[in-house]
């Protein structure tokens, strides 16, 4: 009874322990270091329990780490020893290793062999003749705390004194409440451990990506302001310097300030300021919050215009009083822009034919800010139109269409002409033109220039060259033969260039170019096939094609192969045949027939294979059979083969009765073996080979 007791009592002094150090935390000094992407992590140096570690990650960075499978060997990489990461069993109250500290779900696991550890469990003392018991006067109780009743059915166990008398005490077998955290080793391998003992750990924070914006910028002054920075920050520290036309001062200025905004002034016109802001947190500077800018420019002087050209304009200026780097030269009114550093500028690109006025700006390096504008306009000449092309051909018509050049144009000038030929013209106001009573297969010069009202000025041409399309051959005639088939036809009004043939089976297309014949042989064909001719007349090396002109045409049938009979019995044939390579086996078809002389019978039928069946026939008979290849409108000849079906023994009868004046004639052998002769004959004569049939005395005694 005494041992029982203190079991009882030991195994309670051990969880109250456990349940004491799942909730003690100790505050500790930490030093870091970085391993950077685009999720950065801290390693921290000082030792502390599991709580203390996620509390500092979350004062001073945004969590404890969480491993995943692309982001193990980089942490790692990183490790001298063992370090707390963001991943507790006991974390969301499942007793499970399914969620890290930041709740993302766990789908990555990498423990070292013989870890996470098996779950523990301890024996308690119950006693069983009282539950619940009521409390005696010789004995104490410990209530469980809320976290043990989701292991066991018990809130209180009661220690009885030794000097008394207790019911006889039962064990049970309840988990022991375990609070164990994940620790990734130097070498990237997991354990789960004790949370209360101190290890350094490893924190993470989402790289910070802030942005400073300046506003207001004048010759000497600007607004500057930036995004607060995540977490607990404690103030901003804003450095700035500047440089003048390349040359940089000496000192950085540098500001502390808790607010998100600054004002800017006794700043130097044209100058380039760069400027930081470092967002402070746990006396750690945060990534800065960048901006450059530059103060404004003073104005150009003198701007005028020296050339103008279709596209171009020449202009040229005096330079400004004070800093900056280049020019910005645009048109007003217009998304053209050019950039220089000397003072003239070709400014291209410009819409032919338009009214222009043209601003010059000072502007600084990163073109942020720019000088007030001195401004010129002039006219351009016209320009060409874009994207010239043909719309539609026919035999005798060319649809021409285009885009508007860019800038002024008051009508188009369309000219065109056979090629060698004088050129014919028309104007219009559209951008699409029908140009009619072309000649068929005709190549053609096209060309259109861009009008503005100013006749002098006039776009540059734009020319194209396309050919009407040829007229369509006439009378197409097909003939074939076995293997091949030719095609004959008439040359169509206007030009033609060559000719182009397609021939096409069920599985086969094949092209042929003919170039000025007007009939073509296309050999090495299947026999008994189909095949579809279309004939197109073309010019432009292909290019332009007639409207197509078709026909069809079988090629002839070619004589089967060898026949051969494959199964004969009384009453059924069976024939089989050579297919010849040359016949096309696609839907090849055979007309089989028979006919029995003798009988005059006779039968036929269509098969798409090469053997063929016969049944009810008559037995011991010859019959004859013949084989075509057939088409919808042709037949091969015939190859023949004949079979005799086996014979039915039949036994028929013949009584002879001889009288001769000749004693004892009729007995002789020499009488019977004539008589036999003479009804063989006769009976031959009448069935020949047609039948199958035998002839013999069964007896050869005469009968008086």
């Amino acid at each position: 009874m005494g041992s029982m007791k203190t079991l009882v009592s030991s195994t309670l002094e051990t969880s109250v322990h456990e349940l004491k150090m799942y909730k003690i935390g100790l505050v500790l000094l930490v030093v870091y270091m970085g391993c950077w992407a685009e999720r950065q992590y801290y390693p921290q140096g000082t030792a502390s329990d599991w709580d203390d570690a996620r509390k500092y990650c979350q004062l001073c960075f945004k969590e404890l780490a969480s491993l995943t499978a692309e982001n193990m060997p980089l942490i790692a990489s990183c490790l001298n020893g063992s370090y707390w990461v963001g991943l507790r069993k006991n974390l969301s109250g499942t007793m499970s290793w399914s969620l890290w500290s930041n709740g993302d779900p766990v789908t990555f696991q990498n423990w070292y062999p013989g870890w996470p550890t098996p779950p523990k469990t301890k024996q308690v003392v119950i006693n069983q003749t009282h539950f619940p018991p009521e409390v005696p006067n010789n004995s104490c109780y410990i209530e469980i705390e809320d976290v043990c009743r989701n292991y066991t059915n018990y809130t209180k166990f009661y220690v009885y004194k030794e000097e008394s008398e207790a019911p006889p005490p039962i064990t049970q077998e309840v988990p022991v409440i375990e609070d164990t955290c994940v620790s990734v080793m130097s070498f990237g391998m997991w354990q789960d451990q004790n949370c209360s003992e101190l290890k350094p750990y490893i924190c993470y924070e989402d790289r910070f990506y802030g942005q400073a914006t300046i506003s207001n910028v004048t010759l000497n002054s600007s607004d500057l302001r930036w995004m607060a920075g995540p977490g607990n920050i404690t103030n901003y520290r804003v450095e700035i310097n500047g440089t003048f036309q390349n040359l940089s001062y000496d000192s950085t200025i540098s500001y502390h300030t808790t607010s998100l905004d600054m004002p800017l002034s006794n700043l130097t016109p044209g100058m380039l300021y760069n400027v930081q802001v470092f967002p402070v947190k746990c006396s750690r500077d945060l990534n800065p919050e960048n901006i450059s800018f530059y103060t404004k420019p003073d104005q150009v002087l003198g701007l005028d215009v020296q050339e103008v050209q279709t596209r171009s304009v020449l202009l040229f200026w005096n330079s400004p009083v004070g800093g900056y780097s280049s020019y910005t030269v645009r048109v007003v009114n217009n998304s053209i822009v050019n950039s220089t550093t000397n003072e003239s500028c070709w400014i291209t690109g410009l819409l032919p034919g338009g009214f222009y006025e043209f601003a010059v700006y000072s502007e600084v390096l990163d073109k942020s800010i720019e000088g007030d504008p001195e401004n010129f306009s002039t006219y351009t000449r016209p320009s060409n139109v874009k994207n010239l092309n043909v719309t539609f051909n026919n035999e005798t018509s060319i649809g021409l269409m285009w885009d508007r050049p860019e800038g002024n144009s008051s009508g188009f000038l369309v000219e065109f002409a056979q090629v060698g030929s004088n050129l014919s013209n028309l104007s219009t106001s559209n951008t699409t033109v029908t140009l009619n009573n072309l000649t068929s297969g005709t190549k053609y010069q096209l060309s259109v220039v861009s009008l503005v009202p100013d006749p002098s000025l006039k776009g540059e041409n734009v020319t194209i060259t396309t050919y009407t399309n040829p007229n369509p051959i006439s009378a197409l005639t097909l003939n074939s033969n076995e293997t091949a088939i030719t095609a004959s036809w008439n040359h169509p009004d206007g030009n033609v260039e060559s000719y182009m043939l397609n021939i096409s089976s069920i599985n086969t297309t094949t092209s042929i170019l003919v170039n000025s014949q007007t009939q073509s042989t296309i050999s090495n064909l299947k026999s008994a096939a189909q095949y579809n001719v279309t004939v197109y007349a073309q010019v432009g090396n292909g290019t332009f094609l007639s409207k197509p002109v078709s026909g069809t045409q079988y090629t002839l049938p070619v004589r089967p192969g060898t026949p051969n009979t494959t199964f004969v019995n009384a009453s059924f044939v069976t024939l089989t045949w050579v297919v010849p390579p040359e016949l096309d086996q696609t839907g090849t078809r055979y007309l089989v027939t028979y006919n029995s002389t003798f009988w005059n019978e006779s039968g036929s039928q269509t098969v798409l294979r090469n053997t063929a069946s016969f049944n009810s026939l008559r037995s011991g008979t010859l019959y004859d059979f013949y084989i075509k290849t057939v088409t919808d409108q042709n037949c091969s000849d015939p190859v023949t083969v004949n079979a005799t079906t086996a014979p039915v023994l039949k036994v028929i009868t013949f009584m002879l009765q001889c009288s001769s004046n000749v004693s004892l004639f009729c007995k002789s052998d020499t009488a019977k073996n004539a008589t036999l002769t003479e009804l063989w004959t006769k009976i031959n004569n009448k069935l020949d080979k047609q039948v199958v049939w035998n002839l013999k005395w069964n007896n050869k005694t005469a009968v008086n």
